[in-house]
This record gives C-alpha cells, sequence and structure tokens, in this order.
C-alpha cells in the first residue's frame, strides 16, 4: 500500500492540529473506557528496561501484551525519533499504523519511573480498536487514525500530516505534498 503525505508546517499548525486530534480521540476513548478495566502490569524483558503499563481492556478479555512488547518498544523508539527534528514520518508510519494483534480493543499506557503514583509521567499511550492503531501520543508526537485509510500526525513545533493510504499508487511510492 501506498502512502500520501500532506504536511503543514508550523508549530501553531502542530499545536491546532494536536488539539483537533487529541479531540476526536477523547471522544473515542472516553466511550471505550466506560467499558474497560484496568490492570497495572511491570513486564520485565532480557532484551530492554521493566515497561511499567496499565492496560485497559474488556472485563475478561485477554489482551496478549507480553506478545507485543517488540512492537510497542520499536513504537516508543520511531515515536521518540519523530520528535526530533530530523525526524522524518515517512520512515515510522507503516510501522505506526500496522496491527499489532488481530482483533485486539485495548489502551495501552507506557508509564516513566514514578508509575501507579499521582505523580506518573506518561511516555506513550497507544488505543487499539479491533486490531487497528487509532491513536498513538507521547508528550511531543500524535497520531490518530482518522478513517479507515486516513490519519492525522502533529508534532510539537514542527507541523502535522495528513497520510492516505491508497492501493492504487505503483507499489511503495510515497508522495509528500505541501
Amino acid at each position: 500500500m501506498a502512502l500520501i503525505y500532506t504536511f503543514q508546517p508550523g508549530a501553531s499548525q502542530a499545536e491546532a492540529a494536536g488539539d483537533y486530534f487529541m479531540g476526536l480521540a477523547n471522544d473515542w476513548a472516553d466511550e471505550a473506557l466506560d467499558n474497560m478495566v484496568p490492570k497495572q502490569l511491570i513486564l520485565q524483558e532480557p532484551e530492554g528496561p521493566n515497561l511499567n503499563i496499565r492496560l485497559w481492556s474488556l472485563p475478561g478479555e485477554v489482551t496478549p501484551v507480553r506478545g507485543m512488547l517488540g512492537w510497542i518498544r520499536q513504537v516508543m523508539g520511531q515515536m521518540e525519533d519523530l520528535a526530533r527534528p530530523q525526524g522524518r514520518p515517512m520512515t515510522h508510519m507503516p510501522t505506526l499504523m500496522a496491527s499489532p494483534e488481530p482483533e485486539t480493543t485495548c489502551f495501552i499506557e507506557v508509564l516513566g519511573r514514578r508509575c501507579f503514583t499521582p505523580f506518573e509521567e506518561h511516555l506513550l499511550t497507544i488505543g487499539l480498536r479491533q486490531g487497528r492503531t487509532n491513536l498513538l501520543s507521547s508528550p511531543k508526537v500524535m497520531m490518530v487514525l482518522l478513517e479507515e485509510e486516513l490519519a492525522g500526525l502533529a508534532i510539537h513545533g514542527r507541523g502535522s500530516w495528513l497520510i492516505e493510504g491508497r492501493a492504487t499508487l505503483p507499489e511503495q511510492m510515497e508522495v509528500s505534498r505541501h
């Protein structure tokens, strides 16, 4: 699938788009979280530091979060890279828009060291709906799935992008418009 990127530059554009995307995400999250219950997890892996996670899922539903750890770490790294001035959305969007676990609906909050306290720091929030990444939010980057093949991306201080998936363009062609 080819992706088309439409960029609007500027710090004020990034802030306005981020506010708009946050409003859309909050509407969906509020509705979804009403039916979900939180679980607090500290996941240990030999390959990296512990991940402090608050997992919101439907009661009785088994969410294979351990199987998504590699993808979560990859998303964290890519979101950090996007926050840098040289970060390129075209490099990272295929992973960020990927479906890590089919049919899973949940929210994953990756927390800093003071996790599960009133002083906790949110490093990354992930919203999955039926296996699709609907929301990615970090302190400086926000990505929201707006429609089936349309995502919005806002990067603090840089601007915003609309990213459209198209099956009709030549394979793997990336087009960037300003």
